[in-house]
C-alpha cells in the first residue's frame, strides 16, 4: 500500500486533531452558531467547550441541549 493510500487520521502534522473530533466541532459550530472546542487528551478524555456572549445566549444553548431551567 502506497503512502497515499492508507487512511488518513490526522488533517496536517500542525493540527493532530483526528479528522473524526474535527468534523464533530464543525458540526457543533454549525449546530450552536458558536466556535466550539473539543478538546482531548490521547487517551480520549476530554470536554467540549461552548462560548456564550450573554445570559440570553446561554438560555438559548441550554434549550437547545434540551436543558431548559
Amino acid at each position: 500500500m502506497k503512502e497515499d493510500d492508507a487512511p488518513k487520521l490526522f488533517a496536517s502534522k500542525a493540527n493532530l486533531m483526528p479528522l473524526e473530533i474535527q468534523k464533530m466541532q464543525a458540526d457543533l459550530k454549525l449546530r450552536f452558531g458558536k466556535k466550539a472546542k473539543v478538546a482531548r487528551n490521547e487517551g480520549g478524555v476530554g470536554k467540549v467547550e461552548i462560548p456564550f456572549t450573554n445570559d440570553d445566549d446561554l438560555e438559548r444553548i441550554m434549550t437547545m441541549l434540551g436543558l431548559n431551567a
